[in-house]
């Protein structure tokens, strides 16, 4: 690999990253609402509410704080989770909560985020940037004001996240309409030429294209090693992969040309690449009940082929995870 573009590429599109660990943000520690799991908060502006169900300041100020997330419950860029600080009484936490309208905020003993500031006193409340940087901190219920600002402001600052980009996370500042272009199922090719010509300028947009376009030459390789790794056992994945990288990088799939004629004609493998290609396209729905009842269509349709393989076996478990 190239290490000395890779690091140009690194410094130039950096990716949003989580630098901070949560801890207790787990089952045993979960008291009241949807459990949350660490992969939820990446990327994302994270809003820790610290309370206690014994104080009297933070049942006044919990019913704002539910207001203002629920407000913000339609972008996934954001979520909150609240933290209770006291003795662990899940009853009475889950009463105060229902009592304050804050019955949906996922919440966990004794949550706290690695190298958060921290209060002796309660309400307290931190947020967390989606890099990680913890860019505000006091008291929720004196200054609620500033802390929607807060959050509000590094809302703005988290990159549109767009299903199947070739550079998910990166801040493009001066190749922007690139965001939407490269994206895995469309032609990028031409993109890929505006961006190597751009590249041969020493601008701050030229240097940005080059490491743009060195991010889908990776996405690339990566691929490729994919495919090559999955023909022996899980051919399937190597056949929709294969359609994939033929969809967004033409030029580069000329090797698997003739590889891709023989999986085409074996029906079996045809059928199981259909179905992971279907998939796919699962974590564009919104909706949880059409995302299940999609998932128990295709579902319906592997067992239609009556398969017994890794192969099949693979895509079973591929399904199962929309199911749960």
């Amino acid at each position: 690999m190239r290490i000395a573009m890779t690091l140009l590429t690194l410094c130039l599109a950096p990716l949003p990253l989580r630098a901070t660990e949560f801890f207790n943000l787990s089952p045993e520690s979960h008291l009241s609402g949807p459990e949350e799991e660490a992969k939820d908060t990446e990327g994302r502006v994270v809003l820790v509410a610290d309370f206690g169900f014994r104080c009297p300041r933070c049942r006044a100020c919990l019913p704002k704080l539910a207001e203002f997330a629920k407000s913000l419950a339609k972008d996934k860029r954001f979520l909150m989770l609240g933290a209770h600080m006291q003795d662990r009484n899940e009853e009475a936490v889950k009463a105060m909560l229902r009592e304050t309208g804050a019955e949906g905020l996922p919440t966990y003993q004794f949550l706290h985020a690695e190298g958060a500031p921290t209060s002796q006193m309660l309400p307290f409340a931190y947020v967390i940037d989606h890099t990680g940087e913890f860019v505000w901190s006091g008291d929720p219920g004196q200054e609620t004001d500033a802390l929607k600002e807060a959050v509000r402001a590094a809302i703005k600052r988290v990159p549109e996240r767009i299903l199947g980009s070739l550079i998910p996370g990166t801040e493009v500042l001066y190749n922007k309409e690139m965001t939407k272009r490269l994206v895995a199922g469309k032609n990028i090719d031409r993109a890929l030429k505006t961006l190597r010509a751009r590249a041969q300028q020493d601008t701050p947009q030229g240097r940005e294209a080059a490491a743009l376009a060195e991010l889908c030459e990776l996405w690339a390789e990566e691929r490729t090693a994919a495919i090559d790794a999955d023909l022996e056992e899980y051919p399937s994945r190597a056949l929709a992969a294969m359609k994939e990288l033929n969809a967004t990088m033409p030029s580069v799939t000329g090797r698997y040309k003739d590889t891709y004629r023989t999986l085409m004609r074996d029906k079996s493998v045809a059928a199981l690449a259909s179905i992971r290609q279907a998939a796919a396209k699962l974590d564009a729905l919104t909706d949880a009940k059409r995302k299940a009842a999609s998932a128990r269509s295709l579902t319906q349709r592997l067992k239609n082929l009556s398969l017994d393989n890794a192969d099949a076996a693979d895509v079973k478990a591929l399904l199962e995870g929309y199911l749960e």
